[in-house]
């Protein structure tokens, strides 16, 4: 099983056996499986710790892309990094609402909730990352290979 997928199963009826396997591979931290044990609703508790812990992960790679951006601005030409810039900001912007729903709507619908800002940032990512790819390749004279 890949825990990645799991927020929509339920675990509180899962066998000693299989909530080890379960344990074994999931993201919680060590003290979290523990404390996850001695829950009456191991999945609601799951679904909120995941939650932050995939929250906290999607922010480290924000901070690299920005940090990716800071460096290397210098080598892309003005509209590819407008486009780049773009694409910053609707992430920051589903990174910050996602984080303050989760805060604001701490409960066992959040992970349904949180799929809105969500689906706005694929909706709204995939179009600038064509235009940037359009752009990257149009530089590089792709369609003169």
């Amino acid at each position: 099983m890949d825990p990645r997928v799991l927020p929509l199963i339920r675990i509180d009826n899962y066998a000693n056996a299989a909530l080890d396997a379960f344990l074994a591979n999931c993201e919680l931290h060590d003290f979290q499986k523990v404390e996850l044990r001695d829950q009456r609703d191991k999945t609601q508790y799951y679904r909120e710790k995941v939650y932050w812990i995939r929250l906290n992960k999607a922010a480290e790679k924000l901070a690299d892309f920005n940090n990716y951006m800071q460096y290397n601005r210098i080598f892309l030409t003005s509209d590819i990094a407008e486009r780049f810039s773009s694409l910053q900001k609707v992430m920051k912007r589903a990174h910050a609402r996602l984080s303050t729903k989760a805060i604001e709507e701490a409960d066992a619908d959040l992970l349904r909730r949180a799929h809105e800002p969500y689906q706005e940032l694929v909706e709204t990512s995939k179009p600038l990352m064509s235009e940037i790819e359009e752009l990257v390749q149009k530089r590089l004279h792709f369609d003169k290979a």
